[in-house]
């Protein structure tokens, strides 16, 4: 007799895969987005490393090192080095992945060019209200050139233009195109990154003739001593 039992078994019921469990966000990310969330929430995010850090009354060297290399390695910072006299202040730009991070959309503002040169704008608009002068970034003269930073005050013009990338050459373009318009600045300034941008450019006007007439009205300066000193005539 044949006892084998031809009834079909009950299909098993497939085991579910424990979840896995939700890691932990890590210290140093943890930190980094605090940094961020506090600094881009700031009506302009134009702060130099140092004030940046300030918000958290960060002062320990190591730390400000840690935080700044934790932040350039998971690519939320770029940064930047501005010279103010013999010394440099590093500059962070955030990334969109910084913003993207917090939550936030990444503005636009006045100033064309990078990042750097919108921190510098900012700072020259805000010092030269501060001195009293009308200003306006990306002024247009009647030519179709526009001028970085236009400050006015009674019968007095500045135009400042800022430079801040290769090649120098088009800085002699500007100053060229900046005084073929109708409004003849009595300054014009051009705020140069550091030491070095400042000699090329200083070598650069005193050997073209073609802006001989307007040497004594051009000066140029550290962008970083202007925004420290403030003072556009000191």
């Amino acid at each position: 007799m044949n006892n084998t039992d031809n009834s079909q078994t009950e299909p098993k019921t497939p085991v579910k895969p424990k979840p896995k469990p939700k890691q932990k966000e890590s210290k140093s990310a943890s930190d980094s987005k605090k940094i961020l969330t506090l600094w881009l929430n700031q009506k302009v995010p134009f702060l130099s490393q140092q004030k940046i850090l300030n918000l958290f009354k960060i002062t320990s060297g190591s730390i400000i090192s840690k935080t700044k290399k934790d932040l350039k390695i998971n690519g939320y910072i770029k940064t930047h080095k501005l010279q103010i006299g013999k010394t440099h202040s590093s500059i962070w730009e955030p990334t969109d992945k910084a913003y993207k991070l917090v939550g936030l959309t990444k503005p636009t503002w006045e100033s064309k060019g990078g990042y750097l040169h919108q921190f510098i704008a900012h700072h020259f608009k805000i010092n030269g209200i501060k001195d009293g002068y009308h200003v306006e970034i990306e002024y247009l003269l009647d030519n179709g050139k526009a001028v970085d930073i236009l400050y006015q005050k009674n019968d007095e013009t500045i135009f400042i233009e800022i430079a801040t990338s290769y090649p120098l050459e088009k800085e002699i373009s500007n100053i060229i195109k900046d005084f073929s318009s109708s409004l003849i600045p009595d300054q014009f300034i051009i705020a140069a990154q550091n030491g070095k941008m400042k000699k090329q450019l200083e070598h650069l006007i005193n050997n073209d003739n073609r802006i001989d007439s307007y040497q004594n009205k051009i000066k140029v300066v550290l962008a970083g001593n202007l925004i420290t000193h403030g003072k556009i005539n000191s």
